[in-house]
Order: structure tokens, then sequence, then C-alpha cells
């Protein structure tokens, strides 16, 4: 009955050890995922399989621009979810400004040629700009939040 045991317990060990990881690394990336704070933040509605596991900016600092990368299996979500429009060029000079204040590579950042365009302000001077690109399916998500009052 003991041998019994034993096998049975290495069993549940080996079987851990081999799910640990892969529970630890969902779990790594729900606490990484900005979106479900960019929703509340801006109130916005983005759909359940989108994810953003990578925040480049605000360098221990609430304020300034930061970037992060939104992807979504549904992109006909993307498509429909807000009334997108052509870049105009003060907005991509601005949002050109804030990716250099990232110092964020080339390859990370929009495409401009491909993108789509919205934005909002909020009262406190802090501005979102969203890119959508169609071809390479990704959500480029820029903020500048303002300083508190």
């Amino acid at each position: 009955m003991e041998r019994k045991h034993l096998i049975i317990a290495l069993v549940v060990v080996g079987v851990l050890m081999v799910l640990s990881p892969l529970g630890m690394d969902y779990l790594w990336k729900k606490a990484l995922d900005y979106t479900p704070t960019l929703e509340e933040s801006w109130d916005l509605v983005l759909p359940e399989d989108a994810e953003s596991d990578t925040l480049y900016g605000m360098g221990g600092s609430a304020t300034g621009p930061c970037y992060h990368i939104i992807t979504c299996k549904d992109a006909s979500y993307f498509e429909t979810m807000l009334p997108w429009s052509d870049i105009d060029p003060d907005t991509m000079e601005t949002a050109k400004e804030w990716l250099e204040e990232l110092s964020l590579d080339e390859e990370v950042c929009p495409q401009w040629e491909n993108c789509r365009f919205w934005e909002r302000d909020r009262d406190d001077g802090s501005r979102l700009f969203l890119f959508w690109d169609r071809d390479r399916i990704l959500l480029h998500v820029l903020e500048y939040l303002a300083e508190e009052a």
C-alpha cells in the first residue's frame, strides 16, 4: 500500500512540475496586461481576447508618454470599434515626438502609412492616440498622461 502512495505522490509532483510553469506564464501575462487599465482610464471597450504584454515609458513616473501594443485574434472588432480617420500631419508629428521621447526601436512603432487614427482628450490635459494597423493587426496605444494638479 505504501508503494502505491509513493507512486501517486511522484506522479502528482511530476504533473505539478510540468503544469506550474505554464500556469505561472499565464498569470505573469495577466499581471502585465494593460488592457483593463486602459479600458477603465479612457472608457473604452476592448475585446475579451485583447492583450498587451508590453509597456513602454513611465519609468517610475505616472506622467508623460507611454506606449502599448495590443493584439487581438478577431481583427474585425478593431475595424468597427471606433470612428477611425486618417492621421493628420500635426497628430503624426506629436506622436513621433512622444515616441522619440520613449527611445523606441522603429520596429515597434506604428507604420504610419498602414494606420487609421482615433484620439481622446481629458480635462486634465492627458491625451490618448490610437493607431489601428490593419496589415499587422495591431492596435498601437499612445498615451500622454498629464501631471495631476
